[in-house]
Order: C-alpha cells, then sequence, then structure tokens
C-alpha cells in the first residue's frame, strides 16, 4: 500500500535503488501547523525503503534545516546518487532564513549508510554566481516572481565521459510575462564536489536559454513525434477537412457538407494542447457546398486566436469573393525544370532516358491524373524519339528520304502523320529501351499496334509514318509527301 505517515504531510519523492532494496526520500511536515501553505517553510525530509515498491517502512527524518546557514529555513527536494568511492551524494534545495526564505541554493550531504546526512563544507555547492550568471534570473525580481528560483537539482553521470551533470529549476531574465521565464538550469562536475555553470551560447547574447536556431531548410525528421503524428492525423493541434467518406457508395462525397465545418469549430473551442498554435486545413476549399462555404465564412471573420487556416483551392473562382477578400493568396506555379529534376531525384526515380520529357511535359495539377492527351504525347514523344534514333543510327536506311528529314528538322506537327510501331517476334520493349530519348527536338504523334513486321535491312521492329485522316490533315495535305515509306 502506500506509504502514509499519521499526523504528517508528506510530498515530492526521489529514490535509488541499492543492494536491491529500494530508498525513498520525501518532504514531510507537522498537520498542527494547521495551514498547508506552512509546511514549505517547516519542511524536513524522510526516508523510507522498500523491496517490492509496494510496502514501504518508515525510517524517520533523514536532513532537516540547520540553525544558522544557507538552508536554516527549509530542505527541500533533490536527488542521490553513488560515487565511484562507494559514497552516496544527496544534492538538495536550500533556503536561508535571514534572507525570509526568498533565494535558493543548491546543497550538498554525503552519507554511508542513506539515512544519516553530513552536509558537505558549509552544505551550499551551487549558487547563481560567476561569468554565466548573467543569463540566469540571479537576482530577486521583487514584483515580478516571488522568490530567486534555483531548486529540485537533479544529478547524473556524463554520458558522454566521465564526470557530472546537474540540472535545476531556473528562470531567465528579461521576460514580460512571468510565467514564460521559467527554465532548466545546467550544471557540470568532475568530481560531484566542485560544480561550476558552463556559458552554452544559443541566442545572440550567450545565454543558453534563447530561441531554437532558425532551420536552413524545411526538412524535417520523419521520425519526429510530431511528423509521425501529422503523418498519422493524430496530432492533436492539426485539423484537416476534406471530403468525408460515402459508406453508402464506397467512395468519397462530391463535395466537403456543412457538418464538417461544424465539427471544425468544435475543434477550435477546444484548448491547444501544449499552448501552441493550431493549424486548420481545408483540402480543396473550392469542393464546399454553399451552406459549408457560409460557415467557414464566419471563422474568416473571426478567426480564433493562435490558429493558422489553409485554404487549398485548384479553381479559385469557385470561391464566394467574401472567402477570397479575407484571404493571404499564395500562388503555387509549376515546378521549373530544375526543381522538377530535384524532385525526381529525392523521390529515388530512375528514368534518365525520358528525364527531358518528363519536366517539359509536368503535371500542372497536384492532385489529379494527367490529361489524356498530355498522357498521349508524353508517350507519342518517346515513340518518335526512338524513331528517329533509329534513322540517325543507320539501323532504319530503306527510309525515303522525305521522312527522315521532316524527323531530323523538326518541321512535322501535331495530327500531320501518326506513327505506326509494330512490334517484332521478340516485342518491343526491350527495342525501346535502348534506343529511347535521343531525339532533343519533340515531334507529337499517335500510336497504334498493328500486326508484327520486321524491317528486312535490320532485322529490327519497323516503324510505319503514314498520312492521317483527320480534318487537319486534309487541310495540310497539299504540303505533305503523297505516299508514306515502307521497309
Amino acid at each position: 500500500m502506500p506509504l502514509t505517515l499519521d499526523g504528517k504531510w508528506i510530498w515530492d519523492s526521489w529514490y535509488l535503488q541499492q543492494d536491491g532494496r529500494w530508498h525513498a526520500w520525501f518532504l514531510q511536515a507537522d498537520r498542527a501547523l494547521g495551514d498547508p501553505e506552512l509546511r514549505h517553510f517547516n519542511v524536513s525530509q524522510g526516508h523510507a525503503v522498500s523491496d517490492d515498491l509496494k510496502s514501504w517502512s518508515y525510517l524517520g527524518t533523514s536532513l532537516a534545516p540547520q540553525q544558522t546557514g544557507f538552508d536554516s529555513m527549509a530542505t527541500w527536494t533533490g536527488s542521490v546518487v553513488t560515487g565511484p568511492d562507494g559514497l552516496h551524494h544527496l544534492f538538495y534545495t536550500g533556503c536561508d532564513r535571514a534572507e525570509g526564505g526568498l533565494w535558493q541554493r543548491i546543497g550538498h550531504a554525503v552519507s554511508r549508510d542513506l539515512h544519516a546526512w553530513e552536509r558537505v563544507g558549509s552544505g551550499m555547492c551551487l549558487d547563481l554566481t560567476g561569468p554565466a550568471a548573467v543569463h540566469y534570473e540571479a537576482e530577486h525580481a521583487a514584483g515580478h516572481w516571488p522568490d530567486r528560483a534555483m531548486r529540485d537539482p537533479w544529478v547524473m553521470p556524463d554520458p558522454e565521459g566521465g564526470g557530472w551533470l546537474m540540472y535545476f529549476t531556473a528562470r531567465v531574465p528579461g521576460r514580460a510575462e512571468p510565467n514564460e521565464g521559467g527554465a532548466i538550469g545546467f550544471a557540470t562536475s568532475p568530481d560531484l564536489v566542485e560544480w561550476t555553470l558552463p556559458i552554452l551560447s544559443r541566442d545572440p547574447d550567450g545565454g543558453m536559454f534563447g530561441p531554437e536556431p532558425v532551420p536552413a531548410d524545411l526538412h524535417v525528421d520523419p521520425d519526429h513525434p510530431v511528423a509521425r503524428r501529422i503523418a498519422a492525423l493524430s496530432e492533436p493541434r492539426l485539423s484537416l477537412l476534406r471530403r468525408p467518406f460515402d459508406e453508402k457508395t464506397g467512395r468519397l462525397k462530391a463535395e466537403i457538407p456543412v457538418d464538417a465545418v461544424r465539427a471544425l469549430k468544435r475543434f477550435l473551442s477546444m484548448s491547444a494542447a501544449d499552448g501552441g498554435a493550431r493549424v486548420v486545413i481545408v483540402d480543396a476549399a473550392d469542393e464546399m457546398n454553399t451552406s459549408a462555404a457560409n460557415a467557414l465564412l464566419k471563422l474568416l471573420e473571426e478567426p480564433p486566436k493562435d490558429t493558422v487556416l489553409i485554404l487549398v483551392s485548384h479553381q479559385p473562382g469557385r470561391l464566394l469573393p467574401t472567402i477570397r477578400s479575407r484571404c493571404r493568396v499564395l500562388r503555387l506555379p509549376p515546378l521549373a525544370p530544375w526543381a522538377m529534376a530535384e524532385a525526381l531525384a529525392h523521390t529515388g526515380a530512375d528514368i534518365p532516358g525520358e528525364q527531358a520529357a518528363v519536366e517539359r511535359l509536368a503535371l500542372r495539377h497536384p492532385r489529379r491524373r494527367p490529361h489524356r492527351r498530355r498522357r498521349r504525347r508524353l508517350q507519342d514523344h518517346r515513340v518518335i524519339s526512338a524513331i528517329a534514333a533509329a534513322l540517325r543510327s543507320g539501323q532504319v536506311s530503306e527510309r525515303p528520304r522525305h521522312c527522315r528529314g521532316l524527323l531530323r528538322s523538326g518541321r512535322a506537327r501535331p495530327r500531320q502523320f501518326k506513327v505506326n510501331f509494330r512490334p517484332g517476334a521478340g516485342g518491343n520493349r526491350d527495342y525501346l529501351r535502348k534506343i529511347r530519348g535521343t531525339l532533343g527536338t519533340r515531334i507529337p504523334g499517335r500510336l497504334a499496334w498493328p500486326r508484327p513486321a520486321i524491317c528486312p535491312s535490320s532485322g529490327i521492329p519497323s516503324p510505319r509514318i503514314c498520312r492521317s485522316t483527320s480534318p487537319i490533315w486534309r487541310r495540310r495535305s497539299s504540303a505533305m509527301p503523297t505516299a508514306p515509306g515502307r521497309c
């Protein structure tokens, strides 16, 4: 059962395991004081032991304030470690009665039995003094904070080498809001006796509690806890508004209903986790129906505090004018060829022969599949590039001169001819893979797959260029050759 003491308040405990037995130290005060607030300056440290962390035996008081000195008024929370020589070290918080308990410092005591503690020297081992103290609230800011904070030390071995590390509660100066001044102090020691405050510079003033450094790019580690929560859509400060799934039809609904926006209002009415900002993403805003758009407009007219609303729109003209007027527009143009190349390289895609074509025919819509005409143009470009490569290399030599001239000069235009690329016995994929992407000028056309045929001069699949029956061809037929070439 948990530890309880008749006639005493107990709180704030710390632990150490030694020879299979657990030792617990805690703060205690007599209930005879009446007012619980008086216990903080009428406190001592109690000691209890347990073999299973369930049943505890109380051993009495292990450390109490001394008559005079830095800890004559209170001995507060600390931690216990065992040194390399087998001696146990207690680090705790002390307050001086002569200072009204307003100044806190770190004390040090040693013991061989973990119960009777003997102070090292005067007992005080660390104060906010020295060059690094300027980065702390080293003086009592009367009227701003009730005391000079330096308490609750936690000591541990340095995991990167010899020595010891201490972390403690502290405050930093220059904060207009008192609650924003809380910080974690840091000290080091080579032997658990001599402690120093190092200068760990992170802000322009050289303090260790400045803002986080500005990142050089927008890269976020995918293993970061926040990144993992966002990927799982479980981040409590993020709300994603999009078309819901319709269980009856088994697909997404055609529009965002008003109920989804009303649920967003409930999300914004709750307090933000960790006290940070909240983000709302509407993807896409032009998919909302009229009722949903009007409901969202009320949020835009009176946006909640510390909230960022991002409206993704593929057709801004479909949005209400009142919504557009209350938003800052950030246009996202198509990626430049170099940016597309970097994006493809980042994804690990291996398309060396097609990269130029993919860059030029980059999709302008990030969400939808390529338009059928764009897909066909990209396919035609690959095939005609392969034909031109075969012509230049001499693999297809019995081609009429006018066909080779059209392909090489790039004077052909869309729908002036179509390409019938006939696979041979071994198929055409390996052939295309070998000669693909060697033509610098894109020559659009059309692709068909008639019966197999082999070019007699080269033994490879035979491409054929023939006249099209489209209206455009009939208008331009007088400027084109009258007979197609055959192998």
